[in-house]
């Protein structure tokens, strides 16, 4: 999913949906692509506080993520 110029409260929530429906689908990874302002330093923070998200991690890219859900 691309965050990338979305205010970063649009990104906030448009993740958190993404994640419900990837749970309801019993999808396990999602890439989140951040860009490199604002929503990636907030993004570890809304996964840290997140009980759903199992871990995530920064792509070599510096720009995106790969995020693992539990199920």
């Amino acid at each position: 999913m691309d965050l990338h110029g979305l205010t970063v409260q649009d990104a906030y929530n448009e993740f958190n949906r993404a994640v419900d429906e990837c749970r309801s689908k019993e999808i396990k990874k999602l890439k989140v692509i951040t860009g490199k302002g604002q929503i990636n330093y907030e993004f570890p923070g809304w996964c840290d506080s997140n009980p759903k998200i199992k871990n995530y991690t920064l792509n070599p890219d510096k720009g995106s993520y790969l995020v693992r859900i539990t199920i």
